[in-house]
């Protein structure tokens, strides 16, 4: 069982009233090592919100993450933009 899993876990049963979580995130993308930890990553980081999802995205160096808010920029976590192709493109 990995950090992500236990993680996740113990986010979805947070709420005493299992009702859907409020975010301020549309969407979210991560680029990750395997396709499950790509997908609990980003339920994950979709549940924390903009600001505790940077954070904790920032302690997983192996995943990358484009974070898309219902209001304000996107953001690009620093592993994301290495990834960028070809690297001398717009942001």
């Amino acid at each position: 069982r990995t950090q992500v899993d236990a993680f996740v876990q113990k986010v979805a049963y947070t709420s005493a009233d299992q009702q859907p979580t409020a975010t301020d995130l549309l969407a979210v993308t991560v680029v990750a090592p395997s396709i499950i930890e790509a997908e609990v990553a980003a339920k994950v980081l979709l549940i924390l919100g903009r600001a505790a999802a940077m954070e904790w995205i920032a302690q997983h160096p192996a995943l990358a993450a484009l974070l898309v808010p219902i209001v304000g920029h996107v953001e690009r976590t620093a592993t994301f933009e290495l990834l960028r192709w070809p690297p001398d493109a717009p942001a």
